[in-house]
């Protein structure tokens, strides 16, 4: 009943998971109008893989209902959950009644809390198994209804990351491709990224290449990010201009006894701010300063050479702006004569280092395999939902581990484990196993199978042309068809043995009868009985009944006839074997007949073989002469015959044994 589906999605958790959720409170207020069985919601909420869990699912169960697809009132007497799977790794569900028994009449209300953190993403088909009981009072009955139901639930891929990173997904199945990025960046100073992923692999840039881990397992990752300064170490002046020279303390430019410039530098930031000044070097025209620690954090720039005078202003002998990007030496220079350069190298502020799990989980690997008339799959504890599909269509309520007497085709199932991964079998394919059906009354051979091609073979070998569906049998024996499919199978039938049809003849006088001469051995048969020594094609009857013979070929077939009726003895026509004496028997070179009384009229005799071939015809007895009468048999082989006697309204025969 459709009344089921929305209430057992929730009530089939309880079987599969522990108690570790807490009690869910029924929410009263979950009804529907008029009163019928509901969720509320009817929908799970979607997980995220990684994180952790919880809602709550109330349901309403009305003790008495319409149900509009039966059209029948329906009194809800109990569910019983009695199993379900395909709950993902990681999530645990606490039903309000601990046993998974509810009575509605009781209580209608009930309620189930679903947590956790599952491992995983992935789409969940959870199936759960019920007992539902109703009762129906139009019709006085009460019915335990066995169903499955499904309920979906989606655990979305978890992202992962911290302050200094971030990364696109934590889990993988079988192998996880993952894409990272560092968060952090002191630019314009100086930043390092040093990456280990825990694969084998490491990385220096901010942004590295997505990482392989191919592998199941768990991966440590680490970043250690390091913001770095820069520092000024070295200033060095090569030159200056004439601009020191012409005041009070330095009257000339010659250097006259000694007197050069007192040089020192100025460093500036972007805000003029006074980073550096240097001490002053005494009569000069160069000067070095090394071992520096200035730091450099707010350029651009600017370093200005003076001479330091004591009464006079300070000489400017030149400004120069630079920029800093990187480590390294920095020039300055001017068209007059002032030189130098500074020497700048980093040093490390900050470190941080952060560490954050992949993990790989191992996907399934189905393995589909023929048991019997059944398609199976390898059992894995792991699995937990299986779709199967037949030429790449999904086949309706294949959700089992097994497929049962599927029909020719080929096969894939997807399996889903617990872990959220799914993965598609190779493909099966199912080779058919053609029925080859024989019609004796049209001699047609056919099968019911559309196949690709077909060859018709005899007695091993192909027949030219017979590429059909069909086949006319010409020549009686062994048969087989090879057949080929669409979706890749060659098959040679079983062989099937093709055997005539025996009828028998009755002749003119009602007591000869035959079967064609082309058969390995004969076994007269009489009302049930086989009849000694009646092993030809020919049987001449001595008594009236039910005659039949069973015949074999030198290719393999025992037929049994149809039944034929002797209606004519010799009884009947006044001639009885009782009439006559034939020895000796056995005889060798001939033998005596002779009659006890006169016959009435002519009598004809023969020798026949138990195949019913004339032998030797004696032409008429002497029915007048009572003595015996001889009749040779010379030229005539060893075996068993029948001396027959014929006149125009019966016949009998006498057996004799030549040797």
């Amino acid at each position: 009943m459709r009344f089921l589906l929305p209430l057992i999605a929730l009530l089939g958790f309880s079987l599969n998971a522990a108690a570790q959720c807490g009690t869910c409170t029924p929410d009263t207020s979950c009804v529907l109008t008029p009163a019928f069985p509901t969720l509320c919601p009817e929908t799970l909420p979607d997980a995220t893989a990684g994180e952790f869990y919880e809602t709550d699912i109330h349901f309403y169960l009305p003790s008495e209902f319409f149900e509009p697809d039966a059209g029948l009132d329906v009194q809800f007497l109990q569910v019983q959950v009695t199993g379900t799977t395909g709950l993902p790794f990681g999530l645990s569900v606490e039903l309000n009644q601990p046993n998974g028994l509810y009575i509605p009449s009781e209580n209608e209300h009930g309620c189930a809390r679903i947590c956790g953190t599952p491992l995983s993403a992935g789409n969940f088909t959870i199936n759960i198994n019920i007992v539902a009981t109703v009762f129906v009072p139009s019709f006085g009955i009460e019915l335990n209804q066995p169903q499955a139901f499904t309920l979906d639930l989606t655990v979305l891929p978890g992202s992962g990351g911290n302050f200094s990173f971030i990364f696109d997904t934590n889990v993988g199945c079988d192998s996880a491709v993952v894409q990272f990025e560092g968060l952090l960046n002191a630019s314009p100073n100086p930043t390092s990224w040093s990456w280990d992923f825990g694969n084998g692999e490491t990385s220096d840039q901010q942004v590295p290449p997505a990482q392989l881990f191919p592998d199941t397992g768990t991966y440590e990752v680490t970043l250690e990010t390091t913001f770095y300064q820069f520092v000024i170490t070295e200033v060095h002046v090569l030159s200056v201009n004439d601009n020191w020279c012409g005041d009070i303390e330095e009257p000339t430019c010659s250097g006259l006894f000694g007197i050069l410039p007192d040089i020192y530098v100025q460093i500036r930031d972007a805000n003029s701010n006074l980073i550096y000044q240097s001490p002053s070097t005494s009569n000069t025209l160069t000067g070095s300063w090394t071992g520096l620690t200035v730091i450099a954090n707010n350029g651009p720039y600017t370093i200005q050479v003076w001479d330091e005078d004591l009464i006079s202003a300070d000489d400017d002998l030149g400004i120069f702006a630079f920029d800093i990007s990187g480590p390294g030496v920095i020039n300055f220079s001017e068209p007059t004569g002032t030189a130098g350069f500074l020497v700048v190298d980093i040093s490390p502020t900050e470190v941080f280092t952060n560490t954050e799990t992949i993990t790989v989980f191992p996907a399934p690997h189905p393995v589909v395999t023929q048991s019997g008339n059944n398609l199976v799959v390898n059992e894995d504890s792991t699995f937990i939902a299986y779709t199967w599909y037949f030429n790449g269509s999904v086949i309706p309520g294949g959700t089992e581990s097994s497929l049962f007497n599927p029909a020719p085709g080929v096969y894939h199932v997807e399996v889903q484990n617990g872990f959220g991964c799914s993965n598609m079998s190779a493909p099966f394919i199912l080779c058919p196993n053609p029925a080859l059906n024989y019609n004796a009354s049209t001699g047609l051979l056919s099968t019911p199978g559309n196949y690709s091609s077909y060859q018709w073979y005899y007695e091993g070998n192909p027949i030219s042309g017979a590429t059909q569906s069909f086949f006319t049998v010409s020549e009686f024996g062994w048969y087989s068809l090879f057949i080929t499919t669409d979706y890749g199978c060659e098959v040679m039938s079983d062989s099937l043995l093709v055997c005539p049809a025996v009828s028998i003849t009755v002749g003119a006088d009602g007591a000869t009868l035959s079967v064609p001469d082309m058969f390995e051995t004969y076994q007269w048969v009489f009302n049930g009985i086989p009849v000694q020594g009646a092993n030809g094609p020919v049987l001449v009857t001595e008594t009236a009944g039910n005659y039949w013979v069973i015949v074999t070929t030198d290719y393999g077939c025992t037929i049994t006839s149809s039944i034929a009726q002797s209606t004519v003895s010799v009884q009947e026509h006044k001639l009885s074997p009782a009439q006559f004496t034939l020895f000796p028997n056995p005889a060798r070179e001939g033998f005596n007949l002779r009659t006890h009384t006169e016959l009435d009229r002519d009598v004809e005799i023969t020798l026949i073989d138990l195949q019913g071939r004339l032998v030797r015809n004696y032409g008429q007895l002497n029915r007048h002469n009572l003595n015996y009468q001889y009749f040779s048999l010379e030229g005539i082989a060893t075996g068993t015959y029948l001396v027959v006697l014929t006149h125009e309204e019966g016949r009998a025969s006498l057996r004799i044994v030549v040797f």
